[in-house]
């Protein structure tokens, strides 16, 4: 995306005071962008926002994620930077959903949900740290 777009940039460390914080941020500035500002997209951030930063978090030991969020009124660019353990995302096997609510076990569903809701997602290791781009349409309500 241009550079001229106005972007979110904060960083943001485990807690649930600071993801709820940067959710807000996201929501504010989506509101901005017309379609990007409807409830399904607003809602496939925020789903994005959450599942990442609490993985870094839980299973990948890191402390601090920066986070950049830029719309155009056509699609979002999520872009993620962390200091925990290296995890490519993009090469771990899509998880097989339960044919039944009794197979169903909580929790393990982030990427599935991030893979669902991105146009297209891309990972690379770079100076020690995870960088993650997560492209998502915008789409009206």
């Amino acid at each position: 995306m241009p550079s001229e777009i106005p972007t979110l940039r904060t960083e943001v460390e485990p807690g649930i005071d600071a993801l709820e914080r940067v959710r807000r941020q996201a929501v504010e500035h989506l509101g901005r962008f017309g379609d990007c500002g409807s409830g399904r997209t607003v809602y496939a951030v925020e789903l994005v926002l959450e599942e990442w930063l609490t993985n870094v978090f839980r299973h990948g030991a890191g402390t601090r994620v920066a986070v950049e969020m830029m719309a155009d009124g056509d699609r979002v660019d999520l872009r993620f930077e962390d200091d925990g353990r290296a995890f490519d995302p993009t090469q771990a096997p899509a998880r097989q959903l339960p044919s039944t609510l009794d197979e169903a076990e909580p929790g393990g569903l982030g990427l599935f949900f991030i893979r669902h809701y991105s146009k297209q997602w891309h990972y690379e290791r770079a100076a020690g740290r995870n960088v993650m781009r997560v492209e998502i349409d915008c789409v009206a309500a």
